[in-house]
């Protein structure tokens, strides 16, 4: 048990804890940069095949639907890569999965609320189940348990949502929000648009795996750092007793 008037000392404990806050900004911050947009009418490879998309969707629906096309198909390509398909590729996929239909739209938020809700709160059961060791008084916390208040099991699941295109779906039909803009309009927003721009902000970034859980881990180091200072209360004394 760490007692919290250590031997280390005050400047030395905020010194460790310090790094430790440094470590995961630094860690967030590399997410960010690794997860920006370059354009945001994407890559360059794509930019020509979303314009003809734009315009065919356009034909198709017609022009009432013209703004949501041009924001969705933007927000898809923004963050299509190299691995997710070539741009053939993408104006099928773009073609076959934008949803006019305001039945169809709503029936897929829907679909996509349940999913994510679903997603959510297994994971988070997990993930609090995993550290019921580090987090509970069940006595001295071991090597293992550690490792296991590290791992962050969710960690995939952006990568996996982008891999089989669920997130691009998601980009494709519902709108991506600035701060500005939500700080801006959101006070005249409906329940459901702030649902929508919560769900399409999830995939606001494409944060690698590695990233996410180096996150955990640099989080998780600090949370145990601190939940090892043990004040008896009962124990402190004035110097007369």
């Amino acid at each position: 048990m760490t007692r919290f008037f250590s031997s280390t000392g005050p400047a030395v404990r905020f010194s460790r804890l310090f790094k430790l806050a440094l470590a995961g900004f630094t860690l967030m911050s590399a997410a960010d940069a690794l997860s920006a947009p370059p354009d945001p009418a994407g890559p360059p490879s794509l930019q020509a095949t979303a314009v003809s998309v734009k315009q065919e969707l356009v034909t198709k629906f017609g022009g009432d639907q013209k703004v949501r096309i041009e924001r969705g198909v933007d927000q898809a390509a923004s963050l299509w890569r190299a691995q997710d398909g070539t741009p053939t590729a993408f104006a099928a996929f773009a073609l076959g999965n934008f949803i006019a239909d305001p039945a169809l739209l709503d029936a897929t938020f829907a679909h996509l609320e349940y999913a994510h809700e679903q997603l959510d709160g297994y994971f988070n059961e997990l993930n609090r189940e995993l550290r019921h060791w580090s987090e509970l008084d069940q006595g001295p916390i071991l090597p293992i348990d550690r490792l296991f208040a590290a791992f962050e099991s969710s960690a995939h699941v952006t990568d996996d949502l982008f891999e089989n295109k669920v997130a691009f779906v998601v980009l494709l039909n519902f709108p991506l929000t600035s701060l500005q803009e939500r700080q801006d309009k959101g006070a005249a927003w409906s329940r459901r648009q702030w649902a929508e721009a919560r769900l399409a902000q999830r995939y606001a970034r494409r944060i690698p795996a590695t990233v996410s859980q180096a996150i955990q881990q640099s989080s998780s180091d600090a949370e145990a750092y601190i939940a090892e200072y043990n004040v008896w209360m009962h124990h402190l004394l004035d110097p007369e007793g």
